[in-house]
């Protein structure tokens, strides 16, 4: 394995970790606004002043003061002319080419310009902590519920009287009617239901935020009023039917403290989801064979 020193090591990483998750910083968009100087030439490739300030952000800051120097700085421009003979040795293998890496640099490019997204719609609507919190209300939202799981055989369910899919549908089916005739939940579920979790406890799953959830059933489950029985949600484990015992939304003085410190990353959710809400979305069902459900089960922590 081909070594490389510690320091160029390290700024392959943390220039990766800019492409991929680090949104565009306000220094990038300014130099992006003014001339962006040639800073090294390197056998016909060029670094520019845009892309050596670039690698310096990306820096932690403890690192980045011993770099600051005129010596720092030779020393972070020499990694990027060992980057930079490397990039262009790539380029002369034809590597971009290569449908791995053609993919990898696509995702690079694709975080880039969303991060890059985020920031601007972000930065263009100033807002009090209140007007967030009556943006982001359903964020707030809480409910307590519980489930019934009717596994499925061939699916992540590794218990021993998981059903075939159409057996499974057909038996969620049949307790679905039972329950909405009045039948005991808390009774079918201790008796029938796979979540070892909750099964014991007559399904309660307690109190539940839309990130405790995967976001299809959270969809679902938050917008099921309160004792009504779901039809059955199909996930990769099986077949779940929820109730909704309680809903309850946190009011501004029980949050306030936290808007005031998360605002930014609240604002930055509810935008995502506001644009999520309004896309056109196709799972294709040869790659998402079960709806396109990520998971089954209630997660015990925010995704």
């Amino acid at each position: 394995m081909m070594f490389v020193p510690l320091l160029a090591a390290f700024v392959f990483v943390a220039c990766e970790k800019e492409a991929t998750d680090q949104p565009v910083t306000g220094t990038q968009q300014a130099a992006a606004a003014k001339p962006d100087p040639v800073m090294v030439r390197v056998n016909g490739g060029e670094i520019r002043e845009s892309e050596f300030e670039a690698a310096m952000e990306s820096i932690p800051a403890q690192m980045r003061s011993a770099l600051s120097s005129p010596s720092g700085r030779k020393v972070l421009a020499e990694e990027l002319v060992r980057m930079k003979v490397l990039e262009l040795e790539g380029e002369k293998m034809g590597l971009e080419k290569d449908p791995e890496i053609a993919s990898r640099l696509a995702m690079a490019r694709g975080n880039i310009l969303a991060n890059a997204a985020l920031e601007k719609l972000a930065t263009t609507e100033n807002m009090t902590p209140e007007q967030i919190y009556e943006k982001s209300k359903s964020q707030f939202e809480t409910v307590k519920a519980r489930q019934i799981v009717i596994p499925v055989a061939g699916g992540q369910a590794t218990v021993a009287n998981a059903l075939p899919p159409a057996q499974a549908k057909a038996k969620a089916d049949a307790i679905v009617a039972q329950l909405r005739g009045g039948a005991d939940f808390g009774g079918i579920a201790k008796k029938e239901s796979a979540d070892p979790n909750s099964a014991e406890k007559g399904g309660e799953l307690g109190e539940l935020t839309r990130g405790m959830l995967p976001p299809d059933i959270a969809k679902q489950v938050f917008s099921l009023p309160v004792n009504q029985i779901s039809a059955p949600i199909e996930s990769r484990l099986g077949y779940h039917i929820f109730q909704v015992t309680e809903k309850t939304v946190k009011s501004f003085d029980e949050v306030r403290t936290y808007i005031e410190q998360q605002g930014d990353k609240i604002k930055a959710e509810q935008i995502i989801e506001d644009l999520r809400l309004k896309a056109q979305v196709e799972f294709v069902p040869e790659f998402f064979p079960a709806a396109g459900v990520p998971t089954a089960q209630p997660q015990p922590q925010p995704q």
